[in-house]
């Protein structure tokens, strides 16, 4: 399966770490064989969340996703990616 570079913009914020960490449970739960989530990073400055999956297509990541919650932070790019590990390097 490809690697895919996520790129959300983030339009509104989690009232609460709760929230915020049952939400993304339910993301996780709703991941298939076909989409993996593997991590992702927030950059607040940019409103970004960058979120790495492996994935058949951006189409089966797109289908993890709630409307409520890609309303939240829409899906701006999805980008096939090829890792680069500087540990390979040593």
């Amino acid at each position: 399966m490809a690697r895919y570079l996520i790129i959300h913009h983030v339009k509104r914020i989690y009232a609460s770490q709760d929230e915020l960490v049952n939400d993304w449970r339910g993301l996780r739960k709703r991941t298939t064989n076909d989409a993996r989530w593997l991590t992702s990073w927030y950059a607040a400055p940019s409103e970004r969340l960058y979120c790495e999956w492996e994935a058949a297509s951006p189409q089966a990541i797109r289908s993890c996703f709630l409307p409520a919650e890609l309303e939240m932070a829409p899906i701006e790019k999805a980008e096939e990616v090829v890792v680069i590990d500087p540990a390979w390097l040593d």
